[in-house]
């Protein structure tokens, strides 16, 4: 992994990928893009993910990650992407994801988040927020804070 820790673009997009992200993956310091959309990638999302710092764009939809949406993924303030639609997480949308001052774009439609938008979250809007998705079960005033709503999944 250290040959790998000036890596910068990380995209494995429709890559096959399955099982859990490995926690040795915090280690990639200089990693400005993730991109592991549309795989089979599963579990929690390890916190080493939220030592990533230098990270301008997550994309992690489309698979079947777990458990709550960390109030760690605040720490990384220079993200201005981040989509993690349709996976399994739950709990309520963490308040840190308003700590992160360049937002442009937040995906969250297809998990089972409950309750409102944080304010914080919310504050973002209209700039540098532009776009910000969900389930229309979440309180979320549309469109001063979410731009849009996506109904809930019909399986």
């Amino acid at each position: 992994m250290e040959v790998l820790s000036k890596m910068r673009f990380f995209a494995l997009e429709r890559g096959g990928l399955s099982g859990p992200i490995p926690s040795s993956y915090g280690n990639l310091k200089s990693l400005l893009l993730m991109d592991f959309d549309f795989n089979q990638l599963d579990g929690t999302l390890p916190r080493q993910l939220w030592q990533l710092t230098n990270l301008r764009q997550l994309d992690l939809n489309d698979n079947n990650f777990d458990g709550e949406l960390s109030g760690d993924i605040g720490k990384l303030k220079q993200l201005r992407f981040f989509q993690i639609d349709n996976n399994q997480l739950e709990g309520a949308i963490p308040r840190a994801l308003g700590d992160i001052p360049n937002f442009s774009l937040i995906g969250l439609s297809g998990n089972n988040f409950v309750g409102a938008m944080p304010d914080k979250v919310c504050d973002l809007r209209p700039s540098p927020l532009q776009t910000l998705v969900v389930d229309c079960d979440i309180e979320c005033d549309i469109p001063q804070c979410c731009t849009s709503c996506v109904p809930e999944r019909r399986d």
